[in-house]
């Protein structure tokens, strides 16, 4: 069926309901980034697969509300749809709303898709729309009656993360929740965030590509715990395990049922507990409480810190072996970008501990490489050629961490802008790098070290610099964020422990994109009060983009330590061959 088909199925649905408008938005039953196959609602009705994104169906219109790390691969995947490409600007503002507003009249429908809301995303729409006399309903779920093919819900094996990997005992984890409750006069607490249950529980799994969570939910509770998970997936003796820390599983299938009979007061971040949940606890007071697990989770032990450290440089190892390969394969033939993804990952794999990509590698060749989120399809991916500039974001999830790593090089020669630009971009990568900053500084502050450079030149580039990452767990994760948007996760505060991506950019539509980064650790400074991070990533730049009249002294003093660092750290893991090719490009000005 087609998408035009499948947009008419659901107007012809909402007509029969009354329904004027219907809104669905990226995610899952636990508002994740990235979702398995089944929770790509939103993809089904538009054809857009970005991992951000808003369709909202009207009788007259089929509207797509995403960000411009999506611009140029929401037209392709928009085109001949039906479906309109709308561009959110500065700070990705809600203009869909607005937009919305304008559309219909007093007295009209909007219907949420409702595994997908929140009860407070609900709440707030229904108090913005009811100044306007629209009306918002959430008992509207035609999705199954049209999408008839839809896929089975994963069910991936469910195993424990041993401590020497998790650096933290569950019951530990778990006073966070009981601490939280009793502080609040509370009876139970409730988890829907996947990550933040994997974290929790010490397990792991892979009911989502490249991210080693499970679906399940985990209800706290001051006499003992509740996990919602596919019991028919827990590793022999888990469920035993379990229950030593007052545990109990209870099938995910029947968390609907059995939340209809809790009774007391539920804490919960009500920004991430979906509409059906919400509505079953009947007998229950829902009540707002910030949840503790975030924070917790962003701050890094000292096996979580040690551990990156290992995955860095086996990650690096993968890394040097695939740009020797190209450099190698380039001299006699093309390669297309896949081929280059295909190859990174058998690199990976060939490393201890490792259980699969962080995320789909994004491989971008010359003009491909300008946009941020590009994903290469057999029938589109470019060829390389031994010139122009080539831009590679990978990483790997490891039990002993994940990693997240771009490099930009030349591939043969490139223009004078591209090398010029790409040295502004690492003078901010430097910048923000070795920042020594007090206590409570947020990432909404730390933003203009990576672009100020690129600033004086009047340039830009229109996403985030860092988002925090996990250790064995989601490439993207909370609370921290280093962007310009002065809401959300960039108010958050730092903290010792935090690994966050470094990550400005630039990029010529049509012709290159640069992007330089790296993980870097914050950590207290000798000054007291004081933070400062440090780059846990082991990758030497391309000399070839790099302009020394453009570096300060002390800018080339950093990028001969971090070389120096980079090649004592993997030296030992390499092949003789690879020892020569990685001191060389280690170089020292």
């Amino acid at each position: 069926m087609q998408i035009k088909e499948r947009i008419q199925q659901l107007r012809q649905a909402m007509a029969a309901q009354d329904i004027d408008a219907f809104i669905i938005p990226s995610g899952d039953p636990h508002l994740s980034e990235y979702v398995s196959e089944q929770w790509k609602v939103r993809d089904y009705f538009s054809n857009f697969t970005g991992s951000a994104g808003t369709l909202i169906v009207t009788q007259d219109h089929a509207g797509l509300w995403t960000d411009s790390r999506y611009f140029t691969q929401a037209e392709h995947e928009l085109a001949g749809t039906g479906v309109q490409l709308h561009r959110l600007g500065q700070n990705r503002a809600p203009i869909q709303w607005d937009w919305l507003k304008s559309q219909l009249k007093k007295g009209q429908r909007i219907a949420l898709s409702p595994w997908q809301h929140t009860f407070a995303g609900a709440n707030r729409l229904k108090n913005m729309f009811a100044a306007h006399e629209i009306h918002v309903v959430s008992a509207f779920d035609p999705i199954d009656t049209i999408w008839t093919n839809r896929p089975a819900a994963p069910a991936e094996p469910i195993y424990h993360l041993d401590l020497k990997y998790s650096g933290q005992v569950r019951s530990e984890k778990l006073a966070l929740l009981t601490n939280a409750i009793e502080s609040n006069q509370g009876d139970y607490f409730l988890l829907t965030a996947l990550d933040d249950i994997a974290w929790l529980t010490n397990l792991r799994g892979s009911d989502v590509e490249c991210n080693p969570v499970f679906y399940s939910y985990f209800l706290a509770g001051k006499n003992g715990h509740v996990l919602f998970a596919n019991r028919s997936c827990l590793a022999d003796g888990l469920e035993a395990a379990l229950a030593k820390d007052n545990i109990r599983v209870v099938d995910y299938k029947e968390a609907i049922s059995f939340f209809g009979t809790v009774e007391g007061t539920v804490l919960a971040d009500l920004n991430q507990v979906n509409l059906p949940l919400a509505h079953a606890m009947a007998k229950a007071s829902l009540q707002a409480c910030k949840n503790p697990v975030p924070l917790a989770k962003g701050i890094k032990n000292e096996t979580e810190c040690r551990n990156v450290e290992t995955a860095m440089q086996k990650d690096a190892v993968a890394l040097c072996r695939l740009y020797m390969w190209l450099e190698d394969i380039l001299k006699t033939q093309t390669v297309t970008e896949i081929e280059v993804a295909d190859k990174l990952h058998g690199f990976r794999k060939e490393q201890e501990l490792f259980v699969g990509d962080s995320f789909g590698a994004i491989v971008g060749y010359k003009g491909n490489g300008a946009l941020p989120h590009y994903r290469a399809l057999p029938e589109s991916c470019a060829s390389l050629e031994a010139e122009g500039v080539l831009l590679i974001d990978s990483g790997g999830q490891y039990l002993d961490g994940t990693t997240d790593t771009t490099r930009t090089v030349a591939l043969g020669p490139v223009p004078q802008e591209a090398i010029t630009n790409a040295t502004l971009v690492l003078k901010g990568m430097i910048a923000l790098g070795h920042a020594k900053f007090p206590k409570g500084t947020t990432g909404v502050q730390l933003d203009i070290l990576a672009r100020q450079f690129l600033w004086q030149q009047g340039l830009n580039y229109g996403h985030g610099t860092g988002h925090g990452v996990g250790s064995f767990m989601n490439v993207h994760e909370g609370p921290q964020s280093i962007t310009t948007s002065p809401v959300g996760r960039g108010t958050e505060v730092f903290h010792a422990g935090m690994i966050t991506s470094n990550e400005p950019a630039y990029y010529e539509e049509g012709q290159y994109g640069i992007r330089i980064e790296n993980l870097i650790l914050c950590e207290a400074a000798q000054e007291e009060g004081y933070l400062q991070f440090r780059d846990v990533t082991l990758f030497p730049f391309d000399r070839a983009l790099i302009d020394e009249t453009l570096l300060t002294a002390s800018e080339k003093v950093w990028i001969n330590a971090y070389h120096n660092k980079v090649y004592a750290d993997v030296e030992s893991r390499l092949t003789d061959e690879e020892r020569v090719w990685m001191r060389e490009k280690c170089f020292n000005f």
